[in-house]
C-alpha cells in the first residue's frame, strides 16, 4: 500500500504561478499597482471568497479570451493558461467598472479598503472581510492526466494494489474532486484500489461525518468511486481525543456507510500519546493504520507500537510517515531512498504488519518503485508458490476488507480456507479454498463498493457528487413550494439540508427565521457568484467561516416551529432578503435543475 497526497499542479503550461498569491502579485504587476503586503492580502483573501483558483481563473471573471471556456451557466471562464487568466482578469478590473477597487489597491496599505471596495462593485462577490488573514491554499482541480498516467503506471509496475489519496480535512472541504475524476478510472484500470483519507478534528463529529459521505459517495463521471476511506485520528501535539467524540464519530461514520464499505483508522503508535482510547477510536473500523514512532532510521519502536495494538484483533498497516527522500540524480551505492523503503518494509515484517505505507509519492524517484517491486513481502501471490507470513497476512487483511473475515494469523490455517471458500462462492468460481491465478485476479479487481442504497440514491439525488446542480432537500420534498421571499417547501423535522454548491458558510442565524439558519456563499457550479439562505433551519453542521461541498449537508430542517413559522418547513432564497415574490426567482431554478436530472 502506498500514500500519495493529491499532486500541487500548476496551470497548464505554466509553472510561476503556484499559490493564490503567487497569482496576486502577477496580477498587482499587470495593473501596475504597488506590490504591498496588505495589497496581496486582500486579494489572497477575495481568491478564497470567489475560490476559482481551482479552475485558473481565481476571482472567477466572464472576460472572454483566447483557448477560454465557460465553467458555470453565469459565463465565468477557465482559462487555458496562468497567463491568459492574468491578462482577462486585469482586463476586467480595467474596464471602468472597478474604479473604486483601484484606486483601495493603488493605496497600497488598505486591506479592509480593497474589500469594502469590492464589495460596493458590481462584481458580485460581497463581503470578503471575514477571509482576510486566514491560509488558503488550494489545489487545482484540473487534472494533468499525462502525469497521473505516468503515476498509475509507476505503481502498478511496482505491484502496489492499494493507494491513499488525501481529500479534505475539518479545515479543509472536500475539494479533490477534479483530481478523482482523472485519477480513479485510470487506477481502477490498472487494478488498483483507491482509499480516501480524512483528517476530522472531531470538535464536531456529526460535521465530519457528512464530510467523509461525501467523499464516499462522490461519484466521477465515469461512475468510480473511491473503494474505502482512512480517518486519520491522530492528535495535534499537545491535545488529546475525547472518546466520547472518537466513538460517536466512528459509530456516526460507519452507521452512515453501512457495514462493508473497507474503513481504516489512523492513529498514534503507543505510547506516545497517553490516555488515548484505542479501543473506542478503533472499534467500529475494519483495520488499523499505526503511525511509525521512531526516531531513528533503525525503527526500533514500531514492533514494541505493534504489539500494544495487536490485542485489539484487527488488521495493522505499518505506517513510515518520513517523507521518502528523493535520490540524487546519479545515485550512489547504497541509494538512501531505496534504503529507507526496504529498511521500513523489513521492520513492518518483523512487527507483523499485514501491510505497509510510506509518505509520499511526490518525492519518490524510480529507484523508491523499483525497490517496491523487488520486495517479496507484503506482495500478494497465487498458488503453487509459497507464501511467507507477511504474504499471508496481506491476504487475510484483502479478505477481510472484502467482506469474508479472516484473522491475520499470518498462518494459511482453517479461517483462511474457509475465507476464501466463501468468497469463491460468492464469486461464482470453484470453491477450493486455494488461491489462484484465478481467484487472485479476481479479488484484486476493484467493483463498485458497496453503499447503502439509499445512501447513494440521496447523494445522487441532491447531488453532491456526480456535477452539475445542487438542490437544497432530498428531491422527493421539493414538489410543492410556496413562494414568498423564498421558497417553502414543506419537510418533516431532521430533514439534512445540503449545499446548492460548493462556497463559504458566512452567517448563521437571521430574524424571523431561527438562530441557526445559515446563509452560503456559493463560490463554483452553476449558482457561483450567488448566495442562499435556508430559513427555518435546525442545528448547523458547519461553523461560520467553514468552506463546504456541493451537496455537503449542512444542517437540517428544524423540529416544531423555528422563527416565524406554522410548522416544519425549510424556506430557501437568494440573500439577501427582498420583497415577497422575488423567491419565483429560486422555484424557477430548482424546477429546472429537477427537471434537468429527473430520470
Amino acid at each position: 500500500m502506498w500514500i500519495w497526497a493529491p499532486p500541487q499542479q500548476p496551470g497548464p503550461s505554466d509553472t510561476t504561478i503556484r499559490t493564490p498569491s503567487d497569482f496576486s502579485r502577477a496580477l498587482l504587476a499587470a495593473l501596475g499597482l504597488p506590490n504591498t503586503g496588505p495589497n496581496v492580502q486582500a486579494l489572497d483573501a477575495w481568491q478564497q471568497a470567489e475560490g476559482g483558483f481551482v479552475h485558473v481563473n481565481p476571482l472567477n471573471t466572464t472576460q472572454a479570451a483566447p483557448g477560454s471556456t465557460t465553467w458555470n451557466s453565469v459565463g465565468v471562464k477557465t482559462y487555458p493558461d496562468w497567463k491568459t487568466a492574468i491578462r482577462a482578469t486585469a482586463q476586467t478590473l480595467k474596464n471602468g467598472q472597478y474604479r473604486g477597487v483601484i484606486a483601495a489597491l493603488k493605496k497600497g496599505n488598505d486591506v479592509q479598503g480593497v474589500a469594502r471596495a469590492v464589495a460596493a462593485s458590481p462584481w458580485g462577490t460581497g463581503d470578503f472581510s471575514g477571509f482576510i488573514g486566514q491560509k488558503y491554499a488550494p489545489t487545482t482541480n484540473g487534472a494533468d492526466v499525462p502525469a497521473i498516467d505516468a503515476m498509475v503506471t509507476k505503481a502498478q509496475a511496482a505491484g502496489l494494489t492499494y493507494v491513499v489519496v488525501l481529500l479534505g480535512s475539518s479545515n479543509g472541504a472536500f475539494n479533490q474532486q477534479g483530481f478523482l475524476d482523472a485519477f480513479l478510472p485510470m487506477a481502477h484500470a490498472a487494478n488498483i484500489r483507491v482509499y480516501g483519507a480524512d483528517l476530522p478534528s472531531l470538535t464536531n463529529p456529526q460535521a465530519d461525518i457528512a464530510r467523509a459521505v461525501s467523499e464516499v459517495t462522490y461519484t466521477t463521471p465515469d461512475q468510480d468511486r473511491i473503494d474505502g476511506l482512512v480517518a486519520d485520528l491522530e492528535t495535534p501535539p499537545g491535545s488529546n481525543v475525547d472518546p466520547a467524540a472518537a466513538q460517536a464519530y466512528g459509530t456516526g461514520l460507519r452507521t452512515a456507510v453501512g457495514s462493508d464499505l473497507p474503513l481504516v483508522a489512523a492513529v498514534p503508535a503507543p505510547p506516545a500519546v497517553a490516555g488515548y482510547p484505542y479501543a473506542q477510536v478503533v472499534a467500529p473500523f475494519d483495520a488499523v493504520a499505526v503511525m511509525d514512532p521512531s526516531a531513528g532510521a533503525g525503527h526500533e519502536d514500531l514492533a514494541a507500537a505493534m504489539g500494544a495494538l495487536a490485542p485489539l484483533g484487527k488488521p495493522l498497516v505499518a505506517v513510515d510517515q518520513s517523507p521518502t527522500p528523493t535520490p540524487p540524480a546519479a545515485p550512489p551505492a547504497p541509494d538512501p531512498a531505496r534504503d529507507q523503503v526496504l529498511g521500513f518494509i523489513n521492520a513492518a515484517d518483523a512487527a507483523k504488519a499485514s501491510s505497509v505505507s510510506f509518505w509520499s509519492w511526490e518525492t519518490a524517484g524510480q529507484s523508491v518503485f523499483d525497490a517496491l517491486q523487488g520486495a517479496p513481502q507484503f506482495s500478494l501471490s497465487a498458488a503453487p508458490a509459497p507464501m511467507s507470513a507477511s504474504q499471508v497476512r496481506s491476504w487475510q487483511a484483502l479478505l477481510t476488507g472484502l467482506g469474508f473475515p479472516a484473522p491475520a494469523s499470518g498462518q494459511w490455517d482453517a479461517p483462511t480456507t474457509a475465507a476464501v471458500k466463501a468468497y469463491q462462492t460468492a464469486a461464482t468460481t470453484p470453491a477450493t479454498g486455494v488461491i489462484d491465478d484465478a481467484t487472485r485476479t479476481n479479488m484484486l479487481t476493484p467493483f463498485p463498493p458497496p453503499i447503502p442504497a439509499d445512501l447513494l440514491a440521496s447523494s445522487l439525488a441532491v447531488p453532491g457528487g456526480v456535477g452539475g446542480a445542487g438542490l437544497p432537500l432530498p428531491r422527493k420534498y421539493l414538489t410543492s413550494g410556496s413562494v414568498d421571499q423564498g421558497v417553502d417547501y414543506p419537510a418533516p423535522g431532521g430533514t439534512p439540508l445540503y449545499a446548492m454548491g460548493s462556497g463559504t458558510i458566512i452567517q448563521e442565524g437571521i430574524g424571523g427565521f431561527g438562530p441557526n439558519a445559515p446563509v452560503l456563499q456559493i463560490t463554483s457550479g452553476p449558482l457561483a457568484g450567488k448566495t442562499v439562505y435556508y430559513g427555518h433551519a435546525g442545528p448547523d453542521l458547519v461553523p461560520v467561516g467553514a468552506q463546504v461541498v456541493q451537496g455537503q449537508q449542512i444542517s437540517s430542517v428544524g423540529s416544531g416551529i423555528v422563527g416565524i413559522s406554522t410548522g416544519p418547513h425549510l424556506e430557501i432564497g437568494f440573500w439577501p432578503l427582498s420583497r415577497d415574490g422575488a423567491g419565483k426567482a429560486m422555484l424557477d431554478y430548482i424546477n429546472v435543475v429537477m427537471h434537468s436530472t429527473n430520470g
